[in-house]
Parts: C-alpha cells; structure tokens; sequence
C-alpha cells in the first residue's frame, strides 16, 4: 500500500513519548535596573544564559531516569570531558602520560581527564615548567578574532605559566572573565546579601550579577522591621556571632538586624558570609588576575567560576598537601606520634625541615608501635592517590579543610567522593563499591612504597625473609627505608625509573670491585649487573651465580610488575575478585601479563615508522635493518618471550644477532610457539624470567635512536640485552616527536568535541569503553557504512601473510547468517578475530613495506570491525551485502525485543544510488507490522513493487496478519529503542523475519 507520508513514524513513536513527560526547569531572570553602566548588554546576556540549567530530559513521571535518559546524560558527561580535555591538556601532559609506552587513544575520556588533573596538581606543586612548549601558535591571529582591548600576548604568557594550552576557547573565557571582573566593585551590605540569600558562592560570575543586575533592589534596606523581635532575639542573635568568630558590635548587630528583616537565616555561617563578602578586594593589577584566571582552567574551573574570597584556595592546598606528601617520610610520622600531636598535613609541613629527633629514640618507638606508624604512613599515601580537583572540591564544599583534618578521617571522605564521583559517570554494569575503592587505594599507596624501598630488599626477599607478597614488601622495604636513613645510608631504590643516588660504603666497595666480581661469575660489567652484586654485599650473601640469577630474576620480575600495574590494572584486578596485595608476585605476574590491555602494535609500529621516516641520516640499508630489528622484538614480544626460552635451551647468549637469527628461524616455521619454551626454562627458572622481563622493557622501549646507538658499536650482533637496556635508558625522549603527535591529537579532539552526541551514545549504550579510537571508528561508520568492508580488501590486496578467500567469505556469510542469531555472532567474532590476526601478520612479515599512512590505515579498518563485532553481541549489525550489478553496500540492523508488541526490526540503508532507505517492523507470534520508508522516490517505487512478494513471504513464516506500508518521505526520521524489556517473540522467528525483509529490500536495489 502507498503512502506519502513524511511523518508516518510518528504514530510509531508515541509509544515511547506517551510514557515520558518533558521535564521543564525554569530559571529566575534577573532583570537589570543599572541604567547608564558601560558593560554592553552581550557581554551581560552571556553571562545570564549561560545557565547550568538541564533543557533535554525526558523523565519519568515518578521522577526517575530511563535507560535512555542515563544514556543520554552519559553522553553528555562524555562531551564535556571532551572539550575539558581540549583545553586543559598540554602537550607536556600529553608527554607524561604517553612517555612509557600508554596509548592514551585506547585510555578512557574520563580516565584521561583524571590523569590530566593529577599531573597538573603534580607539575604545579613542583613549580616545573614543561620542555614541551608549544611554538606554533599563531596569537596574532587570536588577537583578531577576539579583537580585546587586553594584551593577548601577557594571556598567553600566563597559559603557559599555568601549562594550559592556548586554545581560542582559552582565551575567549579568560579575556571575558577579566572583563566582568574590570567592571567589578566592592560589595555593599545588599550585594553581598544577594550573594548570602541565594546561596551563590562569590564568584565572578555571581558577584558580577550582583553588581550589575540591580540585585541590592531585591532586598529591603527600607523596611525597619520588628523592634520588638530583635530586641526578643538579641541574646541567641549575640551567641550566633560569636559562634562565627566575630565580636557582636554595632556593625555585626546591624548586620543581623537588616539579614532578619530580609529574610535571610540568621546563622553563623550566613553572618559571616556576609561580613567576608563585604570585605572583598578588588585587585586591578591586570597580571595578577590574569594569572589566577589561568589557574583556575589549569583546576579545571572555567574562569568566570574564580571564586574572590578564597582564590584557587582549593588548588592550592592539594598543592600544597602533596608537596607535603612528597616530603614526608616515617620520621616525621613517628615525630608527631611521638609527641602525641595528630597526623595532619599542617603539623607534618611544621616538622619536615626541622631537625630529627634522636634516632635511636625514633628507633625505639618504632619497634614498639609499628603497626601504628605504618599504618599512619600509608594513610599518607593513600591521601596523596586520592586527592585530585574534584575531590577536593567536594570536600571543600562540606567544611572539610585538607590541611587540618586529621589524615585518617581525610582519607575516608576522600575516599567517599571518589567513590561517588566514580559512580557518578560509571555506566551500570561499571559502579564499585567501597570495599573495592579500600583495597584500590591500599594497593597503590603499596606500590608507591615498594617502589621506594631499597632494592636491598630483593635480598631478603631471596632468603624468604621477606614473603613475596605487594603488602610484605612494601612494608619490610619502609622498615629497611627507615633504618637506612636513620643509619644516614644512601641506597638506590627497588624501581629502577626512581633514582639511582648510590652512595654508602657498602656500594663503593662493590664499585671498587664490582668488575673483578663479575668478571668471576663471567657477567659483563654493567650497571644493572653492579645493582645485583650490591645486593648481595649489603644482605651478606654469598656471590654466586645461583644467589646473583635468583636476586636479578626477583628484581626484574617486581621492577615489570610495578610498571604494568597501572591504576587501570589494579582496579580491573580488583573487579575480578582479586587482591592483588595478598596475592603471591609469581601468580599476579602471570594474570597481570594476560589482564594489561593488549598492546596496540600497529599504533607501536606507526610511531616507530615516523620517527624512523623524520631521521634523514638512515639510509635505505640501514632503515630496512632498523625495521627488521623491530619486527623480530614486536614478534617475539607477542609470543610472551617464549622464543627467548628456545634460545636458552639450545645454551644460546641472549644476544641482538641471536634474537633476529631466532626470529627468521620462527618465520620460517623452524620454531614452534604454540609449545610452551616456559618448559625448557625449569632447569633454570630464575634465569628464564629474568630474560624474559627484561626482554619485555627492552622491546617497550626499542626506538630508532636506540638502535642507531645500539648498532654503532663494533661487533653490534654481539650486543645483550642488559646493554640494550643501558642504551635504551639514556637515550632521551623525542621532543620533537610528542610536539607533532600532540598536535595530531588535538586536531582529532576538535573534531570529536564538536561530533554529534550520538557518537557517544551508540558506544555508551553497548558498554563499549569510549576511547578515541572507539569515537572514531563510530564516527566514520556513521558516514559510511561500507568503509570497512571495502577497505578490507585493499589493505590486503596481494599479500602472501593474508588469506584474501577466507576474509571475504567471513564477510559473505554475515548476510547468509542473518536468520540465525548465534551464528551470526559467531561470524562476526571469527572476522573480527582474523582481521586482527592478519593485521599483526602483515606489519610483522618481512617482507612487507609499508608507511605510516599504511598503518593508520590498517588501524583503522581494524579498530572498525572490532566496534562491529562488539556491536554483535548487542543485537545490533553491520551487514554487508552486493547487488545484482556488484555494487557494495551495508545494512544496519538493530533486533528488540519489546513487552509490548513482542518483538521489533528496524533495518536502515543509506546509499548514493538508492538514498536513503529505513524499514521499521513490530511483530508478534501471528501478526507483523512493517513500515518502509525511502527519500528517494525510484526507490520508494521499486519497493513497493515487491510488496506483495514480502507478504508472500511472511505469510510462509506462518504470520496470518500482515500490514505493510511502504512510502516515500522527504526525510527520514531516527528511530531509537535504548531500552530492552521481556521476550514475546521467538529469537529465531525474529531473525527469520530480519532477514526476509533484508533479502527482499536486497533484490530491489
């Protein structure tokens, strides 16, 4: 049946709109009564609509959120991190996060966001500037664009001071900011009672409107009152002033006279909001404020939210906290205790720079009251890895002052708004609890100390003194800590990327005779190598080959396990059902090696290509060398160093040359990894792991530089990969590189930040993390359905290491599975699964040239048909089909089953040639609605020839009712089902019906 209809689907979405009420919050307006002001009405008309007000939700009548609504709020969440993180992250934070390897395109948004924050807390409490300064900003051009009176060259000076980026929306907020607040004056009693009775902070914002939108005429300075009530209230009215630390005078007794005639709460803290509002300067020394606008975007404040009373005062005690954090190790914990005075941030910042006490005495409080100290200290570090901006400021919010509270009720209303904030934007399926934030925040403030005590510690650890557990060496190792610097003893600590400050007798004795040692044991005299003999000296153990491999495999094994437990780690450990402090090192190793995230090896291997493609002193010889390198170490790495295992069996050194020799000999079939070689290292465990984690860092930090160092050396085959790692450790990081691979970054960020929210939406609704790469893929399969499909093909096209047949018969028989929902999944796991296999193949053959504008591109087609397949899972599918003419092109469909109608399909096509086309269909056991709709009016005509056909054919799917329509419409509405509810309709009956209708819209094409 024809029907020209534009809006037919209307009568489809009543269902869902009946059930919801639009929500509608007004907002007061404040109306401006300042006549003759110079402030122009847009700068006034901005502020005033720049309301936090919520315009779009659809709610409950119960009040409640749907699923659809959380979704949607999500998504909004998501976007503003978005544009946060475009303006707050520099390119120095870009360097610390990415510096060790992280792919911060596959990091979370909102994970970023909290990293982004830490790292500016920590950079600003060390006054550090950052060597990554951007020079490529052009503030002339920003200068146009804004066309302000003030210096944008001083505002850009300050972002950078500030480490922000400067961004045009940088500047814009800033230079608005500074303007509302050049047109500021002091507070009479009336604006700072405008402030006090509607309960706004005194910002800039607020106390602008204030100001300026003739708020003193809401109060009443004319009405005398009650005489009497006063005179009645006097005496509690005296008490209350006093209670806010005020002296109850003429001027505080008239102050609370005019709040109770205005109805403004007599309290406390209302009296003495309303004495410091009044007494508010207005500093007009342009830097000044300039500067502390900046450190409000650097907080993660917009501008116009600079609070006048207390400043950046919450930035500045985390801060300071932290700076006292840092400082702080057990002496002064047992100096406080000792002195019976409470464990907070202000009495440990009075002690730190004054001198200890006696040590021995220390000593001996210690000893008897360990547990006590200890457990003071890891509070400490507890606080320091819970306190970012936004926790802080919740603090801030109820009363609690950081400095002064004493550290373990910090630590648990710290703990409380993390947990909250976590909850706040986690999905459903992702909120913690609190038990599981407890075990999160004691196993990193764990790792922090083990990170810090002596690497003598290994030692013990060898012996069994020590039990080989995270909570036992972080606690023995503050213990041995503790003595070494009471004892004045310098010592390098157990993770080699803290410092290396050695320095006591026992280490220059092992220095004097280190080479003789090692020369014994036949060990090449390196660093590393030094490191294993000191510990032995200092535990007096003897120097023997089996004490130095059993010492060097336990240092290499918790030096790779502090690397790999990233908060991310700890926390998805934690969600398992593990705890990863009790647990024995041996057993989390191995599930931490198969729990870290996946290393990105093309993303690896594109960074690699760049910087190789930069350096014009490689010639064509040795760039292919430097590949081949590379591609031997990201294959081995990716076999988890068993081929490390099959050169230790064959007695081979762990050298340059036999590594790429053991490689070819792998690419050629000569070795078998699918044997574990873990086998062949029971001989001689300690030494297996050792070469293996240390492969592992090796392979992490394998950088063009590194190999031009490496294989400059005579006889560069014979070189091990202890020296690798010496040469890869003082090789120093490409600047130049992080500048460019920011600034790509950025270039994608301004895109996302502006992207449509169903971007983040479609991946929010199937829990699919919201990473870049993520928002990418969904992005280009918005535009283009077929992208990845087509793309598959080119990627390949040619190559030996890709079976081109296998690939496109996966794809083919997608459509051919569409009537059978666990096969169809199936299909698109197992595509899924090979085009990763063949991506990883085909970087890492040999005989494979490829560009970095290759690798993006793989990256691309593969990170997309993983969003398909994970989108499988949740009945939603990409289906590739072909036409009778051999065009290509995809269908979306989405699968629901609904309480209501029992089951729904909706089947979307979007093409050049065909425009486009979107069949809705709702079924039950015996009747079946389906509503065609095309923009395209050949289309609409060539399907409605067929309708007779798909009655035909549903009625074989024993449907005795069937009503279809097909129309044309200029535009084609969107139709959403977020939220799933109870099954009426048999799954493969619906699928049935799926992929008739697929197959008969096909056949029209």
């Amino acid at each position: 049946m024809r029907v020209d209809a534009t809006n037919l689907f209307e009568k489809v979405n009543i269902e869902q709109t009946n059930a919801n009420a639009l929500t509608k919050e007004s907002s007061s307006t404040v109306k401006s009564s300042v006549a003759g002001t110079e402030i122009g009405s847009s700068l006034f008309d901005k502020v005033m609509n720049n309301t936090e007000v919520d315009k779009s939700m659809w709610g409950r009548t119960d009040g409640t959120l749907s699923y659809e609504e959380q979704i949607k709020n999500q998504a909004m969440q998501i976007k503003n991190n978005l544009k946060a993180l475009y303006n707050s992250m520099s390119c120095g934070d870009y360097a610390a996060i990415t510096e060790d390897g992280t792919d911060i395109n596959n990091m979370e948004v909102k994970d970023i966001v909290t990293v982004v924050d830490r790292i500016k807390i920590m950079l600003a409490t060390y006054c550090r500037h950052s060597d990554y300064q951007m020079d490529n900003i052009n503030v002339d051009d920003i200068k146009q664009v804004l066309g302000s009176s003030v210096n944008v060259y001083s505002v850009a000076k300050k972002m950078e001071e500030a480490d922000i980026p400067l961004t045009e929306d940088n500047f814009n907020d800033t230079i608005t900011a500074y303007e509302m607040y050049d047109k500021l004056e002091p507070l009479n009693r009336e604006m700072a009672g405008y402030l006090v009775k509607n309960e706004l902070d005194p910002t800039i914002k607020n106390v602008y409107i204030a100001v300026n939108s003739g708020a003193k005429d809401d109060t009443n300075t004319d009405k005398n009152g009650d005489e009497e009530l006063f005179k009645e209230l006097k005496s509690q009215i005296v008490k209350i002033i006093k209670e806010a630390g005020l002296k109850a005078d003429n001027n505080t007794l008239s102050d609370a006279k005019w709040m109770l005639n205005n109805d403004i709460p007599v309290t406390a803290d209302n009296i003495k909001k309303l004495e410091d509002y009044q007494n508010i300067g207005i500093n007009k020394d342009k830097d000044i404020i300039i500067g502390e606008l900046t450190m409000a975007i650097a907080s993660g404040n917009s501008p116009v939210q600079y609070n006048l009373l207390d400043g950046n005062k919450t930035y500045d005690d985390i801060k300071n906290a932290i700076d006292v954090i840092n400082r702080t190790d057990e002496t002064q914990v047992i100096n406080l205790m000792m002195t019976d005075r409470e464990i907070t941030i202000k009495n440990l910042a009075g002690i730190i720079d004054l001198p200890s006490l006696d040590t021995s005495d220390n000593m001996e409080f210690y000893k008897n009251n360990e547990e006590e100290c200890k457990k003071n200290y890891r509070l400490l570090l507890e606080a320091k890895i819970l306190m970012t901006s936004k926790s802080a400021k919740n603090l801030a919010k109820t009363g609690i002052e950081i400095d002064i509270t004493p550290i373990e009720e910090l630590v648990d209303k710290l703990k409380q708004s993390e947990l909250d904030l976590i909850n706040k934007e986690a999905t459903r399926n992702d909120k913690i609890t609190i038990e599981q934030l407890d075990i999160y925040t004691e196993t990193n403030a764990a790792l922090y100390s083990m990170r810090y005590a002596p690497v003598m510690i290994t030692g013990q650890i060898a012996e069994g003194t020590t039990p080989y557990n995270i909570q036992n060496i972080a606690s023995d190792g503050e213990t041995m800590r503790l003595a070494m610097n009471n004892a004045g003893k310098a010592y390098e600590t157990l993770s080699t990327q803290v410092r290396t400050d050695l320095g006591d007798s026992v280490q220059k004795a092992v220095d004097n005779s280190a080479e003789k040692i090692l020369e014994e044991l036949s060990y090449k005299d390196t660093k590393y190598n030094r490191r294993i003999v000191s510990v032995l000296a200092y535990n007096n153990m003897d120097i023997t080959r089996e004490n130095f491999e059993k010492v060097r495999e336990i240092d290499s094994e918790l030096n790779r396990l502090m690397k790999d437990m990233s908060p991310e780690t700890v926390m998805s450990l934690i969600k398992k059902g593990i705890n990863p402090l009790t647990m024995n090192i041996d057993e989390l190793s191995e599930i931490v090696e198969n729990t870290t995230v996946i290393e990105d090896t093309a993303m690896k291997f594109g960074e690699f290509l760049y910087k190789l493609e930069k350096d014009n002193t490689v010639d064509k010889k040795d760039r292919d060398r430097y590949i081949g390198i590379y591609k031997a170490f990201s294959v081995i790495n990716s076999t988890k160093g068993k081929v490390i295992g099959s050169l230790l069996k064959q007695n081979e050194n762990i050298t340059l040359g036999n590594i790429v020799s053991a490689y070819r000999t792998m690419q050629k079939g000569g070795i078998d990894t699918t044997v574990d070689d873990n086998k062949g290292m029971n001989e001689n465990t300690e030494k297996g792991k050792y070469f293996k984690n240390i492969f592992k860092e090796v392979s992490d930090g394998l950088t063009p530089e590194v190999l031009k160092k490496a294989l400059s050396v005579k006889n560069a085959d014979d070189i091990t990969l202890e020296e690798l790692k010496e040469i890869a450790g003082d090789t120093k990081s490409d600047i130049e590189y992080t500048k460019e691979a920011y600034e790509e970054y950025r270039q994608v960020y301004e895109r996302l930040k502006e992207c449509d929210n169903s971007v983040i939406e479609q991946l929010t609704l199937y829990n699919i993390p919201v990473t870049v790469n993520n928002m990418i893929s969904v992005y280009a399969l918005n535009e283009d359905y077929t992208r990845y499909y087509k793309k598959i093909k080119t990627q390949f096209n040619n190559s030996d290491n890709v079976d081109e047949a296998k690939i496109q018969s996966e794809i083919d028989n997608i459509l051919d599975s569409a009537d059978d929902m666990e096969e169809l999944q199936k299909t698109y796991k197992t595509l899924d699964d090979d085009v990763n296999a063949y991506m990883n193949k085909y970087l890492n053959s040999q005989e494979t040239q490829v560009n970095t504008v290759d690798v993006k591109s793989l990256k691309l087609v593969n990170n997309g048909i993983s969003i398909i397949s994970k989108w499988s899972k949740n009945e939603n599918y990409v289906i590739p089909y072909t036409t009778n003419d051999g065009d290509v092109g995809a269908i979306n469909l989405k699968v629901v089953r609904d309480k209501e109608y029992g089951g729904k399909v909706t089947i979307d096509i979007n093409s050049d040639k065909t425009g486009h086309i979107n069949a809705y269909c709702m079924c039950n056991d015996t009747r079946i609605q389906a509503y065609i709709t095309s923009d395209s009016r050949t289309t609409s005509d060539n399907l409605l020839e067929s309708e007779s056909r798909l009655e035909d054919n549903m009625h074989e799917l024993g449907y005795k009712e069937c009503d279809i329509k097909i129309s044309f419409a200029k535009k084609i509405p969107t139709i959403s089902h977020a939220e799933k509810s109870s099954e009426k309709t048999p799954t493969n009956k619906l699928y049935k019906v799926a992929k008739t209708m697929i197959n008969t819209i096909i056949e029209t094409l």
